[in-house]
């Protein structure tokens, strides 16, 4: 493949102070590549505080982009005996699978919308409570599918190679270009921080020795006298504090929960899409969880920290013949 040339790109910064605090936003770049020529990319965004603690964003972008050179211009790799689940008749089989590029390949048209909310409830208090509802939507995007599922084997019956007896001998994994994606989530949670108070220490030093281990009797009543009044040692500075304090300790803690709302996939007009949310695979362990909770905790103190995480996500269906 020829190498990729970038042209300069640009960026316009706009923002415009409205009443209730408003700003708007905008960019735009255009890219130069030698095989797939110029690729323009644009967006603008709102962003609106009616109150201290009360903010919403609101974006929109568009974006032409290429895929990777090894996509492309990579070599074709041919490997015999690999182990792949055929969702048709239910049973592993060990074929000959390809892998690689595909020169065929085109740019792809990404359009992503997204609008999000953020609430800090306590001015005290390190909370924040965040909302965000994201959808995009990819025309003539590149994919690879590593399941072989009957959906797949429909839609590319090339990529699939079997014998007379119906049993699959090659499967055929390079990338395609898929019509259209489409994906819709909301995602909320929030993040809590607090700092951990470190403990402080402290001496004061005694009074100072005498120079050669002995002192007269009118010596020390009148160093005595002299500290009483002033406190200070014979330097003439007062008696020293040693403290010791380190950086002040943090204990963060975050919960989010992904709600996915769809996730398809259509390979073409006239095909039904690939509905990952309802009986498509995206690999060997079924498609898309409609719900995914994220929780992590993260405690340092005194230079010493541990950090804790937890995922949990609902299970998915993989629609499937018999095996008949």
């Amino acid at each position: 493949a020829s190498p990729r040339l970038r042209s300069p790109c640009f960026c316009v910064f706009a923002p415009w102070v409205l009443p209730g605090d408003m700003t708007f936003n905008g960019n735009a770049q255009i890219e130069e590549l030698s095989d797939f020529g110029l690729l323009r990319t644009f967006g603008y965004g709102l962003t609106w505080r009616p109150t201290t603690s009360f903010r919403i964003i609101a974006s929109a972008t568009h974006e032409e982009g290429a895929p990777i050179l090894d996509a492309v211009g990579g070599p074709t790799l041919i490997t015999p005996g690999v182990r792949v689940f055929d969702f048709a008749t239910g049973e592993d089989s060990f074929v000959e699978v390809v892998d690689g590029a595909n020169a065929n390949l085109v740019t792809d048209d990404r359009r992503v919308f997204k609008v999000g909310l953020q609430f800090k409830p306590f001015e005290e208090t390190d909370l924040t409570l965040n909302a965000d509802y994201t959808s995009s939507r990819i025309d003539n995007e590149t994919r690879t599918f590593f399941s072989l599922t009957e959906e797949f084997e429909a839609a590319f019956p090339d990529r699939v190679t079997r014998d007379t007896n119906g049993a699959l001998i090659g499967f055929d994994r390079r990338p395609v270009v898929v019509a259209e994606t489409r994906r819709d989530e909301l995602r909320s949670g929030f993040n809590l921080t607090k700092r951990l108070r470190s403990r402080r220490t402290s001496s004061r030093n005694g009074p100072p020795e005498s120079r050669g281990g002995q002192s007269s009797g009118d010596d020390q009543s009148a160093n005595g006298a002299q500290s009483s009044q002033s406190g200070k040692t014979e330097s003439g500075n007062a008696p020293s504090k040693r403290r010791r304090s380190g950086r002040p300790g943090q204990l963060r803690l975050s919960a989010y929960h992904r709600w996915n709302l769809r996730d398809e996939v259509l390979i073409a007009e006239g095909i039904p899409p690939f509905d990952f949310l309802n009986g498509s695979a995206i690999g060997r362990f079924g498609g898309s969880p409609a719900h995914n909770v994220d929780v992590s905790l993260y405690r340092w103190n005194k230079g010493l920290g541990v950090f804790l995480c937890a995922n949990y996500q609902t299970g998915t269906d993989v629609s499937a013949s018999d095996g008949d």
